[in-house]
């Protein structure tokens, strides 16, 4: 099981559902027994949404993307590819 310090540095990939099965289980354990954590995860959880909720989404220009994603491939690409 994980400890408090290992759940706030973690807390944004679960809220995100960025982690794995195991991992996201161990976090729900340490839930389950700690009411602080548990209090700080709904307080996040809460920001989160008044966020999306409240903010304006801005599109991100089409040419910027299109850069974005020839950098990604570049980098992802093994040297011998290239």
């Amino acid at each position: 099981m994980y400890d408090c310090s290992t759940i706030l540095n973690i807390m944004h990939p679960y809220l995100d559902g960025e982690l794995d099965t195991k991992e996201a289980m161990l976090i729900q354990g340490h839930l389950d027994t700690c009411p602080n954590c548990r209090i700080k995860l709904q307080n996040e959880k809460k920001l989160l949404m008044f966020y999306k909720n409240n903010l304006p989404r801005e599109e991100v220009p089409h040419d910027l993307k299109v850069r974005l994603i020839e950098l990604i491939k570049e980098k992802a690409l093994p040297e011998k590819f290239k």
